[in-house]
């Protein structure tokens, strides 16, 4: 075996099966020799088998989901440099610019989608942080214990929730504010809630006891639907928009990056009962 042969291994990621489920798209990983780096690009295949199809070919894209018409993916890739959210039409392989965003470096433990079609496929959320790092300057203020052994110290840049228009031209809304993060979105079925993870206790450098909570995408209100010591994770609604499935702990001190306890599945009403 010879490093060239290590060179040609692809790494397949993140199948997303299309709503009528003839088709998959996927993320394929490799090793540029050209570039030298590696290359991330989406990949479309029918589930009955057949030739797989490059979508992207720019070696930089990744998180693909499928619109509820099965027309389109939104996806991530870069514009200019930056990170940009794109909405990709199947068929032509035509793409269109929706909007970049950012994200922190802060260390949340495990988290689940952060970028979502609504059901009736009007709207994309997705999850971003506000504002910028500057990389130049010789001067970081750290007033809380942000460090992680993995990650260094946090630029405490923190993750919100942003809905966008697929067809582009518009400016993305902010749905959530404040000193917390928010991650791991789940669209209610009848399109008028997202429900989400964060942990709003002020003291998330010391603890971690993150909770399910639901924003309202016209409004804005938040209100919470779990209330526990321990740490909740990503959520599922039923069908019937009534239930919420989600991970979450027994144990009331957990860590966001060694768990002492395997996790459990859980149901709750949507109006947190």
């Amino acid at each position: 075996m010879k490093v060239e042969d290590v060179l040609r291994l692809k790494t397949v990621s993140d199948p997303r099966i299309s709503p009528d489920g003839s088709r998959v798209v996927f993320v394929v990983e490799e090793m540029s020799i050209e570039k030298n780096r590696r290359i991330k690009d989406i990949w479309l295949v029918r589930t009955d088998g057949g030739e797989p199809n490059n979508l992207t070919e720019d070696g930089e894209s990744t998180s693909p989901r499928w619109s509820p018409d099965g027309e389109s993916i939104t996806f991530k890739s870069v514009k200019d440099g930056k990170p940009a959210i794109w909405v990709l039409d199947v068929e032509k392989k035509s793409r269109r610019f929706l909007t970049e965003y950012n994200v922190s470096n802060a260390s949340l433990g495990e988290t689940g989608e952060d970028l979502a079609w609504s059901p009736d496929g009007t709207i994309i959320a997705f999850i971003s942080s506000k504002g910028s790092v500057d990389k130049k300057s010789t001067i970081n203020v750290y007033d809380k214990a942000t460090y992680r052994a993995a990650k260094g110290f946090s630029d405490r840049r923190r993750r919100h929730i942003w809905v966008v228009s697929p067809l582009g031209y518009t400016q993305p809304k902010q749905l959530t504010y404040g000193d917390y993060d928010e991650h791991s979105i789940s669209w209610n079925p009848d399109g008028k809630e997202i429900c989400f993870v964060s942990d709003r206790t002020g003291e998330d450098e010391w603890s971690f006891h993150t909770d399910l909570w639901a924003v309202s995408v016209k409004t804005r209100s938040i209100r919470r639907i779990t209330e526990t010591l321990s740490a909740e994770f990503q959520s599922a609604w039923s069908p019937d928009g009534k239930r919420i499935a989600y991970g979450a702990f027994k144990r009331d001190d957990m860590c966001n990056d060694s768990n002492p306890e395997d996790k459990h599945i859980w149901i709750i009403h949507s109006n947190g009962t």
